[in-house]
């Protein structure tokens, strides 16, 4: 310890910029791990809320919820642990204005276990109505506020506003199955959705040309999310390496300078 101490001591100047440096490089793993945990969450919440066991989508989407179609099931048989889903990307419009809002459009049956959580308002009651997540339009949006999407000529009335609920990063616009429908197949009656989520093991429903699938697997083929979650776990396992290096350095700078 007092070989330690005054080794330190003598050589306060190169100590203090190895710590420094070692400081510099902490913070900005920490940074980068946090900004990761960030994005991925922001990618995933909305499947993370359904707190479901599997899901079943079409053997042709490659994992792939948008990419996903199955039709000609009937939906009435469904019960309240087996929600149909339908999912596309959308932009909106809010209260006739100009400013394009991307998010993702949800349909599902209100009555399931993944209707959203609500911090204000009440779920949709009619195929005129949405729920939005709190943070789209950047937190701006209100009850009552009308939405336009992909320029439909119809007028979506905001009832309800739920919290962190998110997919691809785009905030989530929860409406009924018919009017995902009219805007993905410009026809309410169409009866196409993207998937069904369970609730139990038990409640999975054998589908023709579908695949069942956790929620995981249905997560990390998200577009983007394993290229990202790639690129931020190579980046902060650079800086260890780095790391590696500069403490190696020092210490070899300073065993060869007392010889």
């Amino acid at each position: 310890m007092y070989l330690a101490t005054h080794e330190l001591k003598a050589n306060k100047g190169r100590y203090g910029l190895v710590i420094l440096m070692l400081f510099l490089i902490a913070y900005l793993i920490y940074f980068l791990t946090g900004l990761a945990y960030g994005l991925a969450s922001n990618n995933r919440l909305a499947v993370d809320q359904w707190d479901a066991n599997r899901v079943s989508i079409s053997k042709y989407a490659d994992s792939n919820l948008a990419a996903s179609t199955l039709s000609g099931i009937n939906l009435k048989q469904l019960n309240s642990n087996q929600a149909p889903v339908g999912e596309m990307n959308a932009v909106a419009t809010l209260n006739g204005g100009d400013d394009n809002i991307d998010a993702t459009i949800f349909g599902i049956n209100f009555q399931s276990f993944i209707k959203p959580k609500l911090v204000k308002g009440h779920q949709v009651r009619s195929n005129n109505q949405v729920v939005v997540d709190e943070q789209f339009n950047d937190g701006k949006v209100k009850l009552g506020d009308r939405l336009k999407i992909n320029g439909s000529k119809q007028r979506y009335r905001v009832v309800g506003l739920t919290q962190d609920n998110l997919y691809g990063t785009l905030p989530v616009v929860f409406t009924t199955l018919q009017t995902y429908n009219q805007l993905k197949y410009t026809n309410a009656n169409a009866g196409n959705i993207s998937g069904i989520v369970y609730k139990k093991q038990s409640d999975i429903k054998r589908i023709t040309n579908a695949e069942v699938i956790t929620p995981k697997t249905l997560i990390n083929n998200i577009p983007g999310y394993s290229a990202q979650n790639s690129t931020f776990s190579l980046m902060i396992g650079s800086l260890f390496v780095i790391v590696l290096f500069i403490v190696g350095i020092f210490y070899v700078y300073f065993d060869g300078s007392k010889n």
